[in-house]
């Protein structure tokens, strides 16, 4: 068995919890619920996250050396509409 770390971000005013893992999901929680807002496939693993100051936007390192930001409510609007 491997020793992963999984990579862990929590929301500035704590409502938000992003998770990322080895198999290239990120997936983002409020913290009232155990099921996730959203899930993101990244296409390779989640090394590094990070949320901006207001909580709106989220850094996502992954294995390649590449940066994503992800808008937080985008994706969760972009859910609700498919």
């Amino acid at each position: 068995m491997e020793d992963d770390v999984i990579p862990v971000a929590i929301s500035r005013d704590g409502n938000y919890i992003a998770v990322g893992d080895g198999n290239g999901f990120l997936y983002l929680f409020h913290r009232s619920q155990s099921t996730p807002l959203w899930n993101y496939k990244t296409g390779t693993s989640v090394h590094s996250l990070a949320f901006s100051s207001d909580g709106n936007y989220l850094v996502v390192g992954i294995l390649n050396q590449t940066l994503k930001i992800i808008m937080r409510r985008m994706i969760i609007l972009m859910k609700h509409h498919s």
